[in-house]
């Protein structure tokens, strides 16, 4: 029986902790890795959109057809062009 519960109950995947710790990580690299990839989470690719200072993370999020879609007013005033740019060329599609 508790075998059956442990599945609902259960911590975060390891999924998720592993891009917590891209999302905290100082490696550049890392963070465009996760803002490109269609299996980050949503909250995850909203946080990078809002918070990160790299343009060219926000950029990535930007790009990305898994953001949700509620990140595209604060990269639509994103300070950077080409964020704003990448945010439009997505959309158009």
């Amino acid at each position: 029986m508790a075998k059956m519960f442990s599945k609902f109950f259960t911590k975060k995947p390891k999924k998720y902790v592993e891009q917590r710790k891209a999302l905290q990580s100082a490696d550049l690299s890392e963070r465009i890795a996760l803002a490109k990839s269609s299996e980050t989470n949503k909250e995850m690719l909203y946080y990078l959109a809002e918070k990160d200072p790299s343009a060219e993370v926000r950029k990535a999020v930007a790009e990305n057809n898994s953001a949700p879609v509620h990140v595209a007013p604060n990269l639509a005033q994103d300070q950077d062009e080409d964020v704003r740019l990448s945010l439009a060329k997505r959309l158009m599609q």
